[in-house]
């Protein structure tokens, strides 16, 4: 079928997606412009999907992406079969059109993929962990035996480390394969060294399953690891919001502000508030704070002009306006009398409020917030923080629907109804 302007709409579709991947990226991207991006997105690929164009597929990944993903998007079954095999083909390789067959596949997956996508799993060894990635960007249910516990013992540590943190986000999935990996730290001292890469996807899904033994080996995990890759165990205390893991917490952040203020604003507990508020008063920390701050109020510190002082050399404090501190001890004194356990967006973290920030929040506050939510409910939610918005907004919508009715009595109307 001849298409008008074919070009353009692969052109458009193209720069479309690179600006997505930007946005993902971010540290925080409004979900209503992100929705509307992926909307015109799909716009033009339903319209190369009806081209019936049989150019050579490019070599760059995004050009890959759109090549493929009309494919994979067109109304004829003899064309998603054939966009079928050359994803596979292209995640084989790898490389940049590998790159592209994933972003395709996991943005437009037809019914014809997930099988083909089972026979490679069993015929490229090398390629499982890839499978995994690709199978937790879908949210799609795999056969439980790929992830049994005998099975993953027989991989190396790369698939068992894709398949661990598949199976974390599966609802399908139960907690005793998660045990088997963290249990050993409350052995006591003797027990097993655990690469962290296993550790931490296997701590959390026992945390996001309400495991109280998770909470307990996390503790453990956090006392004995020092070095590089700390920071993932941290993130899990941060989720979890324990006020115990406030001192360690601390310590991180002195060490290193940019990371730290934001696991701090992550545990969201009044200790941490203070911690921040402190900070404000050195130089060092409170660009890094004023980062972080709105993730907390949902709103960001106001500007005031920076007083100097005669010999004044302090690096880095050059600006002529720093934010005010004042500012921030006013809306603590103002809210921290309503007493909510933990706060985040400028409210008390409950379901309801965090599925209305879910609603509204993608890129890397996005993810935090869908992991707070699913600890909330006590169950992951099976869905990527990469998920395109339509997806997400009825994957939020059905996570509320099976919680529990204390969780979501104080629901707004339209909550996570956003685009």
């Amino acid at each position: 079928m001849y298409v008008p302007f074919a070009r353009l709409h692969r052109d458009s579709a193209v720069a479309l997606f690179r600006q997505r991947q930007g946005w993902l990226a971010q540290d925080a991207t409004a979900a209503v412009p992100l929705g509307r991006l992926e909307r015109r997105l799909r716009l033009h690929l339903h319209v190369l999907s009806r081209c019936g164009d049989e150019d050579p597929p490019p070599e760059k990944g995004p050009e890959t992406f759109v090549h493929l993903a009309a494919r994979l998007d067109s109304p004829l079954e003899g064309q998603r079969i054939a966009g079928v095999e050359a994803a596979c083909a292209f995640l084989a390789e790898g490389g940049a059109q590998g790159e592209g067959a994933f972003a395709a596949l996991a943005l437009v997956a037809p019914p014809e993929a997930q099988e083909a996508l089972l026979d490679l799993y069993r015929g490229h060894e090398g390629l499982r962990p890839t499978l995994f990635r690709l199978w937790r960007e879908q949210g799609v249910v795999v056969p439980a035996a790929l992830v049994a516990r005998d099975e993953l013992r027989r991989g190396g540590v790369d698939l068992q480390q894709a398949a661990l943190e598949y199976a974390a986000e599966a609802p399908a999935v139960g907690p005793e394969i998660f045990r088997s990996f963290y249990q050993p730290l409350l052995g006591g001292a003797a027990a097993p060294k655990i690469p962290k890469t296993l550790l931490v996807p296997a701590l959390w899904g026992g945390m996001v399953r309400g495991e109280r033994e998770a909470s307990r080996a996390l503790r453990r995990a956090i006392e004995r690891e020092t070095g590089a890759g700390d920071e993932a165990l941290l993130r899990l205390a941060a989720l979890g919001g324990d006020a115990d893991f406030l001192p360690v917490l601390r310590r991180h952040f002195e060490t290193d502000p940019a990371q730290g203020a934001g696991l701090l604003a992550l545990h969201g507990r009044a200790g941490a508030v203070e911690i921040l508020l402190e900070a404000l008063k050195h130089p060092p920390a409170r660009t890094a704070v004023a980062r972080v701050w709105p993730h907390l109020t949902g709103s960001p510190l106001p500007l005031v002009p920076r007083l100097r002082l005669v010999g004044d050399e302090n690096p880095g404090e050059n600006a002529a306006t720093i934010p005010d501190p004042l500012a921030a001890i006013r809306w603590w004194e103002e809210h921290r009398k309503e007493g909510a356990g933990r706060w985040i967006g400028g409210a008390a973290m409950s379901t309801a409020h965090l599925a209305d920030l879910a609603g509204k929040t993608s890129g890397t506050a996005g993810r935090d917030i869908l992991d707070l939510l699913a600890l909330q409910l006590g169950r992951p939610l099976g869905l990527s923080a990469n998920a395109e918005q339509a997806r997400r907004r009825v994957a939020l919508q059905e996570a509320l629907n099976q919680a529990p009715l204390r969780a979501v009595k104080q629901q707004p109307p339209g909550v996570s109804c956003h685009v």
